[in-house]
């Protein structure tokens, strides 16, 4: 699997790779008691689609059920070097 260099979330330091090193945030997070939860969900887009099409539809999936859901904490879509995308999301 691809490695995303950085992320920003909620509770995890932007500067921290997301290559399985804990950031102090989520030390904190866990000495609290707090489980955390990565998901990494790789997609390529369907032929035809464009990035603007994908971008918008998952701005609509975040706002219209993400936001409600229980244990959401907050997502990142990003590029890969490959040209694939990744959705990691981050819950609790």
């Amino acid at each position: 699997m691809d490695t995303i260099s950085k992320v920003a979330s909620p509770v995890a330091d932007a500067a921290s790779p997301v290559t399985g090193a804990a950031s102090p945030a989520m030390d904190s997070a866990t000495q609290v008691g707090l489980s955390l939860a990565i998901e990494i969900a790789p997609f390529t887009l369907a032929e035809g689609v464009a990035e603007t099409a994908m971008l918008e539809a998952s701005e609509r999936l975040e706002r219209e059920f993400l936001r409600g859901t229980e244990g959401y904490l907050g997502r990142a879509v990003s590029q890969l070097a490959d040209g694939r995308w990744a959705d990691i999301v981050l819950w609790r």
